[in-house]
């Protein structure tokens, strides 16, 4: 979808955050194939952090 005479923008909708901007679509394309590989890299983090929290409690 352009955003100005000049280029078009593309998201991710899956992967909340994923936008690439481009003066073609082919270039929006290749800068899409970019930044999801770093977004679910990111997204593996916080997962691998969340699985290793241990919580505790004194309950008996």
């Amino acid at each position: 979808m352009p955003i100005d005479p000049k280029g078009y923008h593309g998201l991710a909708p899956l992967l909340t955050g994923v936008r690439a901007y481009g003066e073609t679509l082919g270039e929006v394309k290749k800068n899409l194939k970019e930044a999801i590989p770093c977004r679910k890299s990111i997204l593996d983090e916080k997962i691998q952090l969340k699985n290793s929290l241990v919580f505790y409690t004194n309950d008996i």
